[in-house]
């Protein structure tokens, strides 16, 4: 009996460790004002701009992740601007 639970034990570690080994893990791609842009940001960006825009769903993808990044990059920066003054109309 124990030999049947010691296998079963075995086939089970041998599935998750399969499940986590091909699992996608998050990349930090880019770090701006102290905040990280992953991989699964920038996938979650490159969906979102071509649901905006049709025409990008012909543009190759490495154009596409460039666009994406370069737009999280902005975005971040832009956020960062607009805390820094909405700070400073409070202070004075």
């Amino acid at each position: 009996m124990k030999k049947i639970y010691y296998k079963l034990f075995l086939l089970i570690l041998v599935f998750q460790t399969q499940a986590i080994a091909s699992s996608d893990v998050y990349k930090i791609k880019f770090k701006v004002n102290n905040e990280i842009i992953t991989n699964y940001d920038i996938i979650k960006e490159e969906n979102y701009l071509k649901a905006l825009n049709k025409t990008l769903k012909e543009i190759d993808l490495n154009k596409i992740k460039k666009i994406a990044s370069n737009s999280l990059i902005k975005e971040k920066i832009k956020k960062r601007e607009i805390e820094k003054q909405i700070l400073l109309s409070f202070i004075i």
